[in-house]
């Protein structure tokens, strides 16, 4: 008899964990995300579909922000964890996947890939007023992201650079390749920045606050091979220091 109780209570129980699913992951996105326990800095508009596999057209946070994000999850368990895969197809930012984990002071990213290009990621980090108008093409690589408080808490990544030209006085010139090397600092994301080719290296830090500010300094050093056009146009970068290098910094904000 016990065991015949014990047979039907595990049946309910797993009937109603069933139409308990059934109706979460039914819901509809808009409505659960007006209720979701995000962290205060993450912001999601435009939000359709349903819970378990929705679409929004815009998720920002702090001064962070990317359009059609999309996101799948995977079962109940994973959205009582607040877990997801989500996809971004930005047009004017970059293309990229992860999975997510969010709590209401946290926000973790994993297993982050992404492509795009550098005029695009350029002018979305804020450094559109540099002397030299980069193009090329730009590949990220983070297996772990995460924000406490909508500060960064832990980078592990780094962000690859090709076929890079820069433009420079109206001449156009191949720039080799690159990379930027992420850590965090004191609640800022900071990335070491190495890009070079046969005729030049540039060597510099790479800052951005959790306000959105962006701060590079760095060095360009000419080599034996710059290009008589371009070396001309190295006064841009300012004077010019005893190792034969030029120093210059860029400040703006998203």
């Amino acid at each position: 008899m016990r065991t015949k109780l014990l047979i039907i209570a595990l049946c309910l129980s797993a009937f109603f964990l069933f139409v308990i699913f059934g109706a979460i992951s039914s819901l509809p996105a808009d409505i659960a995300v007006s209720h979701m326990s995000l962290p205060k800095s993450v912001k999601i508009t435009g939000a359709t579909g349903t819970v378990q596999n929705g679409f929004a057209e815009r998720v920002r946070s702090g001064a962070f922000s990317v359009s059609n994000v999309s996101w799948s999850s995977g079962g109940l368990i994973d959205l009582l964890r607040g877990r997801a895969h989500i996809s971004v197809d930005d047009p004017k930012l970059i293309s990229a996947s992860a999975d997510l984990t969010a709590a209401p002071n946290l926000l973790v990213l994993e297993h982050l890939t992404g492509t795009g290009t550098v005029d695009r990621i350029v002018k979305y980090i804020g450094l559109a007023k540099m002397p030299v108008k980069f193009t090329g093409n730009v590949d990220l690589k983070f297996p772990y992201v995460a924000f406490q408080n909508g500060k960064c808490d832990r980078v592990a990544g780094r962000i690859m650079l090709s076929e890079l030209t820069g433009k420079v006085q109206g001449q156009v010139f191949d720039l080799g390749a690159g990379e930027f090397k992420f850590e965090c600092r004191k609640g800022n994301i900071e990335a070491k920045v190495l890009i070079s080719s046969e005729m030049y290296t540039i060597n510099g830090n790479f800052t951005v606050t959790s306000k959105g500010a962006t701060l590079f300094r760095g060095s360009l050093t000419p080599n034996q091979e710059l290009e008589p056009e371009l070396r001309m146009g190295l006064s841009l970068f300012g004077k010019e220091n005893k190792d034969g290098s030029y120093s210059f910094t860029v400040r703006d904000h998203f």
